[in-house]
């Protein structure tokens, strides 16, 4: 709803950094019982039904605006919101079919960094590379459909606005997806034993020395942020102080 694409009242602005402390202040403004409703109005495929849920966030969402400290901040949350409980239809807002719905499952948004990351680590066009993909009956055909998009748009880079990051697909590998099982693949079984250890570092449990010596090379090494709050917060930061820091003229 803070698409300026989508919704008149959002400013330009939002086509650069500054959506980001638009961002966490929004965040600010939600519990998890808040960010649960807003989920199923996302997945409900009924329009009505969809729209009664969104508009009670948005409703829940004006009157705690106020409690935050930024009044512009306060001015472009209020103006979107007011706008998008009456033109909710014109949002797009809702997911109509199962198809849509696997689009926007954490799953999906993680396989774009993967995605972006093998890309990133060929390093140039043309290269052959073999992407294996465990094999899922769920989400393979959207991953599928994903990789045939990002290689069709591989010659027209997608800059969003400045300051903001590059979408660059350039060095997309022609070969189609392999999919195969876990069993199969010595690949795909150093990716569960990934998935778990950083699981149980996320869950706060005990991990050995290697292992935790593992996990900290790999958040100092990590190419890409992470899906959080956190990073965007970090974005913002970096952005700031290069933005303070240029000579005046």
């Amino acid at each position: 709803m803070f698409d300026q694409g989508l919704n008149p009242v959002v400013p330009s602005a939002y086509w650069t950094p500054l959506r980001y402390p638009l961002l966490l202040n929004l965040s600010n403004l939600f519990d998890d019982e808040l960010a649960e409703k807003a989920w199923r109005a996302r997945l409900e495929a009924h329009d009505e039904r969809s729209c009664s849920l969104f508009s009670e966030v948005c409703g829940v969402l004006l009157q705690r605006v106020h409690s935050l400290g930024d009044a512009r901040s306060v001015e472009l949350i209020t103006d979107a919101l007011s706008w998008a409980m009456v033109n909710f239809d014109e949002l797009g807002y809702n997911c109509k079919t199962n198809k849509e719905k696997l689009q926007i499952m954490p799953n999906m948004i993680g396989f774009q960094s993967v995605l972006h990351g093998i890309c990133s680590r060929l390093g140039a066009p043309n290269r052959k590379a073999d992407i294996i993909v465990d094999q899922q009956s769920q989400f393979n055909t959207t991953q599928r459909e994903l990789n045939e998009f990002y290689y069709q748009i591989r010659e027209q880079p997608w800059a969003l606005g400045p300051g903001l990051p590059v979408m660059d697909m350039k060095n997309m590998p022609a070969k189609p997806l392999v999919f195969q099982s876990g069993t199969m693949s010595a690949g795909l079984e150093l990716v569960d034993i990934y998935l778990w250890i950083f699981k149980r570092y996320m869950e706060r449990k005990e991990l050995t020395k290697p292992l935790s010596r593992l996990v900290y090379t790999n958040l100092k090494t990590a190419r890409t942020d992470s899906v959080s709050l956190q990073s965007v917060a970090k974005r913002f930061k970096e952005f700031l102080k290069n933005f303070l820091n240029q000579p005046q003229k």
